[in-house]
């Protein structure tokens, strides 16, 4: 039978729910060797509490603590200093694909003093140990004891979904997630069968805790009678995840095929390319990164398909990707359309222009740098035979910073139009390290701007100033109207 690497995490988080039982009295303990951990792996601390002064904690807060928007590299360090805090003996795991995890913004189970009320704490702890010991026994009691405290939880404030997740964390084989994404996988009658979707309803509120145990009852069935890739929670969360991942994808990339570049261009913008903003992973598992900044270039590979430039459509690059896989079979290519691989290189081609910003990442959950283009692209066997496709980048940053939560997984995605986004990254570089990027460019002179738009030379020098205060000088293909759309942007801020 295959080995599911893809479940490793769930020994090591039994393990820890065990580990955490005998601290539900002795909290004040289970808050120090928190403490302890985040110390000893150089972390800082999330915020537990009002002016950081925390006073209690429940288990699922704790479990919340790595499994939230955090880099995989952040998750593992935690769960060493878990390892070693509370003596762990089995594996740390190394990948997360398909664990629920918590909104940033709302990664504790309890709201903070003075907005919390006085059980709040305690009654997670109920639900916590209750759930333990059902899993356990199964016996009328501890199934009363669990449905009891459950409810009580249910009803406080920052409860909600999350609570379902919060079990399945703790022991995935016995209690269901019902986040967002398995809600919609499970109602969907090609995941699972019908009556049994009818039988659990919409999922459109929470359940209480009766209703919560019948959907695990009849989600046991179902996987039990059916012929699925999954026959169990952790298989079916996992795939609920790889589903989501892939309809995500393919309305990433509508929404990206209908986003002009420049769309809604206003009387004297014709032909001028604003800036845009794009997510780049340099190579595989980002292993291109350290020869890409010492070269100054991106690469994207395709070079089966020759020169980029001799495609006249994205249609007939896709035809030809298509057409190289059919004669040559890859068991290490996943059979597709190419519909994600043929934009982005289609728009690594015509869409980036001199002067775009590049975001490098690895993975989802890591930024590793930050660089300007300065060039159109360039078929370069020479240079890269693994990536022959290049385009000359001034790279200004290079180092890790964490994602504003996940990453999009294509290799190139232009996140332009995602203005918060985009500022959320942007956020992540101090401005002070970027210098001015010398970029060849066609002279245009302040006559040529002033005779194509409805401007006098006094307005147009107030800005221009204004622009130069803000060290903004990016030097590009109509520099000087390029720098004043950016002025928008300036008074904005």
């Amino acid at each position: 039978m295959e080995t599911k690497t893809y479940l490793g995490w769930v020994d090591f988080y039994m393990k820890l729910a065990d580990k955490l039982v005998p601290y539900k009295d002795d909290r004040k303990i289970l808050i120090e060797k928190i403490k302890t951990i985040y110390a000893s792996i150089n972390i800082r601390l999330p915020k537990l509490e009002a002016n950081n002064n925390i006073i209690d904690i429940d288990p699922f807060t704790i479990f919340g603590l790595f499994n939230k928007g955090i880099t995989d590299a952040n998750r593992i360090s935690i769960l060493h200093g878990f390892a070693q805090e509370f003596s762990i003996d089995v594996p740390i795991p190394d990948a997360f694909d398909g664990i629920p995890v918590l909104n940033n913004m709302a990664a504790t189970f309890y709201y903070f003093i003075g907005d919390r009320q006085e059980d709040d704490i305690e009654n997670l702890w109920r639900v916590f140990i209750s759930a333990l010991e059902y899993a356990d026994t199964h016996s009328e009691s501890s199934k009363k004891a669990f449905i009891l405290a459950y409810d009580a939880a249910l009803k406080q404030k920052g409860v909600k979904w999350n609570l379902t997740m919060a079990l399945y964390w703790i022991r995935p084989y016995e209690f269901i997630n019902l986040d967002s994404r398995n809600r919609w996988y499970i109602c969907n009658p090609e995941n699972m069968p019908e009556n049994y979707i009818k039988s659990i309803g919409a999922l459109e509120k929470v359940p209480n805790g009766e209703e919560y145990l019948n959907i695990i009852s009849k989600s046991h069935t179902a996987l039990e009678k059916g012929n699925y890739r999954y026959q169990n929670f952790p298989e079916l969360s996992y795939y609920a995840w790889i589903v989501s991942e892939q309809v995500n994808e393919e309305k990433r990339i509508t929404i990206l095929e209908n986003t002009r570049p420049n769309a809604g261009e206003a009387i004297g913008d014709k032909d001028v390319h604003t800036i845009h903003y794009w997510v780049f992973t340099p190579g595989y598992g980002a292993e291109k990164w350290d020869e890409f900044y010492e070269q100054g270039i991106i690469g994207i590979a395709r070079g089966y398909i020759g020169d980029l430039n001799l495609y006249a459509s994205r249609t007939e690059m896709q035809k030809a990707m298509q057409k190289y896989f059919l004669e040559n079979p890859d068991p290490t290519v996943e059979a597709t359309s190419f519909k994600s691989a043929s934009l982005e290189t289609w728009q690594f081609i015509h869409d980036i222009k001199p002067g775009d910003v590049i975001f490098a990442k690895k993975g989802k959950k890591t930024i590793i740098g930050r660089g300007v283009v300065t060039s159109d692209y360039t078929y370069a066997p020479d240079l890269c035979s693994e990536y022959p496709n290049i385009r000359k980048v001034i790279w200004t940053h290079k180092g890790e910073w964490e994602h504003p939560g996940n990453a999009i997984t294509k290799v190139l995605t232009d996140i332009t139009p995602y203005t918060d986004y985009v500022k959320a990254i942007s956020e992540l570089f101090d401005d002070e390290a970027i210098e001015e990027i010398d970029i060849e460019c066609p002279i245009y002179t302040t006559e040529n701007f002033l005779s194509e738009v409805y401007m006098n030379k006094a307005n147009y020098d107030i800005l221009t100033n204004l622009l130069i205060n803000k060290k903004i000088l990016f030097c590009r293909e109509r520099q000087v109207l390029e720098k004043l759309m950016l002025l928008s942007d300036l008074l904005i801020q």
